[in-house]
C-alpha cells in the first residue's frame, strides 16, 4: 500500500467517497480535502491526519476549532458532538503543549 503521506485531496477524496478513510494524511492535504467536500469522512480524515511537526498539530487545532456545531454533529458519534469535539480539540492541545515542553 502506499504511503498515505503521497495523497494529495483528490486521493482523500476519492477514498472517502468509495467508504474508506485514509489516516495520517499530511494535516494540509486532509483540510483541503474537506474543504472541497465536507463530508463526515472527510472530516474524520482531518481529525486522524498525521502531525509530525508542531505547526502541524497547530495547523489542525485551529482548522477543528473553527468548525461550526452542524460538522461535528454530522459525524453521528456515539456521545455527544460536544464531548467528541472537546476531546479532540484537547487531545491536540496536549500534544502541543508536550511538544513544547519536550524540544
Amino acid at each position: 500500500m502506499a504511503d498515505p503521506r503521497d495523497l494529495d485531496a483528490a486521493a482523500v477524496i476519492e477514498q472517502c467517497v468509495n467508504g474508506f478513510i485514509p489516516v495520517n494524511v499530511l494535516p494540509d492535504v486532509a483540510i483541503a480535502a474537506h474543504r472541497q467536500l465536507a463530508t463526515p469522512l472527510t472530516l474524520r480524515a482531518v481529525i486522524l491526519a498525521c502531525t509530525p511537526t508542531e505547526d502541524d498539530s497547530r495547523a489542525l487545532l485551529d482548522y477543528l476549532a473553527d468548525l461550526p456545531d452542524g460538522a461535528w454533529r454530522s459525524l453521528g458519534m456515539p456521545i455527544p458532538y460536544q464531548d467528541f469535539r472537546e476531546t479532540t480539540l484537547a487531545a491536540l492541545r496536549r500534544s502541543i503543549a508536550w511538544r513544547t515542553v519536550c524540544v
